[in-house]
């Protein structure tokens, strides 16, 4: 989104999307008052060839396991420092340092070191941090990075949603003014469809289906 990071030269095409995509899913946690904070998982170099993600993946359920009413929704960026590292900023429970090194050395095969605070600070300069000591090297290629993200990190499709709104302008700045106001929605993707008016054309489909079913019945 913005052109340029605090302290750093001008970010690429990629480094701006990412920005967007992090920035995104922190104002509507913290505009809808969850906690999130910021994790971090190293690789041992006896766990090099194994899969990271996939041992994340493992992990995430073994949290909502142990805590199932809290969800885990997430934004992920995976380095190549050391043997590997994920940088994760989570929406879901407090999870005991002591816990989440046990369960990742478990996992990950003799992988101890972790990292994990509250992510503290206003939104834009947290984010500008993250991004700002992670993005530049990215750009410079000398550090691989890859990001992803939970479903419900904002909601499904969000990406392809501030393309939208970003059409239709009239400026830049009118459309962040929206979509700031659409990400502090409790339900962001309900208003979306509204905007876009595909609430209302689900809802006439629905009642199609649901009077052809009648039909069939009779």
């Amino acid at each position: 989104m913005p052109s340029r990071s605090p302290g750093t030269g001008p970010w690429g095409p990629k480094a701006r999307r990412w920005y967007q995509r992090v920035l995104s899913g922190v104002t509507h946690h913290l505009a809808n008052r969850r906690r999130l904070r910021v994790m971090t998982l190293t690789t041992a170099p006896s766990a090099r060839d194994l899969d990271l993600n996939a041992d994340f993946q493992t992990l995430r359920k073994r949290i909502l396991r142990r805590w199932p009413r809290s969800g885990f929704e997430y934004w992920k960026l995976r380095t190549s420092e050391g043997n590997g590292v994920l940088h994760i900023i989570y929406s879901g429970p407090y999870i005991p340092v002591a816990w989440l090194k046990q369960s990742w050395n478990d996992i990950h095969g003799g992988s101890y070191i972790v990292y994990l605070q509250q992510l503290r600070g206003k939104r834009k300069r947290v984010v500008n941090y993250l991004m700002g000591h992670y993005l530049p090297a990215h750009d410079d290629h000398r550090i691989y990075s890859r990001m992803s993200w939970s479903w419900g990190w904002v909601f499904r499709g969000f990406a392809g949603a501030w393309r939208w709104i970003y059409k239709q302008g009239p400026t830049f700045g009118k459309a962040l003014v929206k979509w700031t106001r659409l990400m502090r929605r409790e339900n962001p993707l309900l208003y979306y469809k509204m905007a876009r008016g595909l609430l209302f054309e689900q809802t006439i489909l629905k009642k199609r289906w649901e009077g052809d079913v009648r039909v069939v019945c009779l």
